[in-house]
């Protein structure tokens, strides 16, 4: 846990200073309007995977649960 907080803390201070690295340069990251198309992607990137990736896993993930609960019923019937 105390690794993840240090890189966290690493990637909060590196970052920035990175970005503004020395004043009137372009830095490491350029903070312009990229980023907010970068957002955007991320953000369509995001909900084309929820369409069609995320929900249609948790559908199948359900059913198989469903079934596997059913095909246990008899089993327990059967223990008694």
């Amino acid at each position: 846990m105390s690794r993840v907080l240090a890189i966290a803390l690493l990637l909060l201070v590196a970052v920035p200073c990175a970005a503004f690295a020395r004043e009137g340069e372009a830095g490491f990251i350029n903070l312009d309007w990229t980023l907010g198309l970068q957002i955007l992607n991320f953000g369509l990137l995001l909900a084309v995977l929820w369409r069609f990736l995320y929900r249609p896993l948790l559908a199948k993930m359900e059913e198989r649960s469903q079934a596997g609960a059913s095909s246990r019923t008899p089993s327990r019937a059967c223990r008694t």
